[in-house]
């Protein structure tokens, strides 16, 4: 992206670790980021288990048990009890849906990419200043929205008003009122806002964009 558009910048959404990622992404290139939008983004991601760094390739040990484990996580039995954990709308998902989660992992790799993720230490802004989650966000010089579903069983609203929060230290801390930050509930819906009610997450992300494209033409 770089090396190709540099004159104008882009929004990002992300949904749960994708948030958790897009975060960390606009902390490390403010100068590619206009605004981020984060659905129900996970605050903690990578478990920094003993013995090996997560990068690949990965020691036979950790391979053997995640080949175990990623099997056993992309059964269909498996994906159906999730889905039904992470979406408050339980006719956001059908059979198609889970064949399809399923088909995904169906590549070469998978199950060394998921041993990767158990044994990686969590992402941080740079080696040297070793931030995480929470402080990236005070880093951040973009605008920002929340926007989680209020019936979700991990990534509840608990964890978007520490986020907010958070956002408040980022301008009380720089004395900067230039970005600014939101936040939406949506009602009815678990984890996956985008999936189990994209209309209204639809509505919301266009006004967000409108929004943004009038703001900075002010400026």
């Amino acid at each position: 992206y770089g090396s190709t558009t540099r004159t104008k910048k882009v929004h990002i959404v992300g949904n749960s670790v994708g948030g958790h990622l897009a975060v960390f992404l606009a902390a490390k290139r403010p100068d590619l980021i206009q605004s981020v939008v984060l659905l129900n983004a996970t605050p903690v991601w990578g478990l920094n288990l003993p013995g090996w760094s997560g990068r690949l390739p990965a020691p036979w040990l950790p391979k053997r048990i995640g080949r175990y484990l990623f099997d056993q996580i992309r059964d269909l039995g498996t994906i159906e009890q999730y889905l039904q954990a992470a979406y408050h709308n339980q006719q956001a998902f059908d059979p198609p849906l889970m064949q399809h989660i399923r088909n995904c992992t169906e590549g070469t790799g998978g199950h060394a990419a998921f041993a990767s993720i158990l044994w990686s230490p969590p992402i941080t802004v740079s080696e040297e200043c070793g931030r995480k989650f929470y402080d990236a966000l005070t880093e951040l010089k973009c605008d920002v929205l929340l926007l989680f579903g209020r019936e979700d069983p991990w990534c509840t609203v608990a964890f978007a008003k520490r986020m907010l929060e958070q956002l408040e230290l980022r301008n009380n801390n720089h004395n900067n009122d230039d970005n600014i930050h939101r936040f939406v509930q949506c009602s009815n819906v678990g984890h996956c806002p985008n999936h189990e009610a994209p209309t209204a997450t639809a509505h919301i992300l266009k006004h967000w964009l409108q929004s943004e494209r009038r703001r900075r033409r002010r400026q």
